[in-house]
């Protein structure tokens, strides 16, 4: 650490060293886009995905729908053997079934869509 770090953390108050420090994993924490309030990952699951500070609607993926739609998150995904092609051979910048590819890739998912069935309010729908 430089003399002149050192000099800051102390000014600032900051006494424990940077050896000492413990760090915290990443996805703990959520600041909100809208009011930037800081809360954990646990309260904002707890609200639905909704910043507890001022209900800013944070984007899901279709488990977190489901796991919030369905009793106890029971539900039975159809479809699953769908995969999206590229059928009439489009090209832009680069063609779209290599995009098709990567999508795949990043995400794990065969597709854009996720369809679940599932009980809601003690139906079976």
């Amino acid at each position: 650490m430089s003399s002149s770090t050192w000099f800051k953390r102390i000014k600032q108050g900051i006494l424990t060293s940077t050896k000492e420090k413990k760090n915290v994993p990443d996805g703990l924490w959520f600041k909100c886009p809208t009011c930037k309030k800081t809360s954990t990952i646990n309260e904002l699951k707890g609200n639905l995905w909704l910043c507890p500070s001022c209900n800013h609607h944070n984007r899901i993926d279709a488990a977190e729908y489901f796991e919030i739609i369905f009793d106890d998150g029971e539900h039975e995904l159809l479809f699953e053997e769908i995969i999206s092609k590229d059928h009439l051979g489009f090209v832009d910048l680069k063609p779209y079934k290599k995009r098709l590819e990567e999508a795949r890739k990043t995400t794990g998912l065969k597709d854009a869509l996720t369809v679940g069935v599932g009980p809601v309010n003690g139906k079976n729908l």
